[in-house]
C-alpha cells in the first residue's frame, strides 16, 4: 500500500467536508442540472438556496479520461463571474500540477469556459 496516497485521500475528504461547512448551498437548497454531455462524460449542477444571499455553487464533473486543457470547454451558467474553490485533481491530492487553473472565469454567451482535467470534479463559487 502506498501510504502517501492514502494520506492524500484523507486530505481530499477533509477539504470536501470543509467546503460543505463553508457553503450553505452545499448543505441545503436546490440542486439543478446545468449541463449534460454524455458523449464526453461531463455534467454540471448548481446548488443554490432560493431567496437567500448564500453563494451559488457550480459543480462540474468529468467522468471520462478525456481532458480539456485549453480553457475552451463551455458550461452553461447563464451569467456571472466564478472562482474555482476546489479541484479533485489538485497536486495536493496526487493530481498533476501542470493543469491550467480556472482561478476566475466570467460567463460569455451564457457559458463559462474552463479547463477540465480527466476524472475530476471542480467546484466554483459565483462571486459576481
Amino acid at each position: 500500500m502506498e501510504w502517501r496516497l492514502r494520506l492524500r485521500g484523507c486530505g481530499i475528504m477533509r477539504d470536501a467536508n470543509a467546503l460543505r461547512k463553508k457553503y450553505m448551498s452545499l448543505r441545503a437548497g436546490a440542486c439543478r442540472s446545468l449541463h449534460e454531455d454524455r458523449a464526453n462524460g461531463v455534467m454540471a449542477v448548481e446548488r443554490v438556496v432560493d431567496g437567500e444571499s448564500y453563494a451559488r455553487i457550480v459543480a462540474v464533473t468529468n467522468c471520462s479520461r478525456k481532458p480539456f486543457q485549453h480553457g475552451d470547454y463551455g458550461i452553461w451558467v447563464h451569467s456571472g463571474v466564478f472562482k474555482q474553490v476546489f479541484s479533485s485533481q489538485s497536486a495536493a491530492y496526487g493530481g498533476w500540477d501542470g493543469w491550467k487553473t480556472n482561478d476566475e472565469v466570467s460567463a460569455h454567451d451564457g457559458r463559462i469556459y474552463i479547463s477540465l482535467p480527466e476524472q475530476c470534479t471542480l467546484i466554483f463559487e459565483q462571486i459576481a
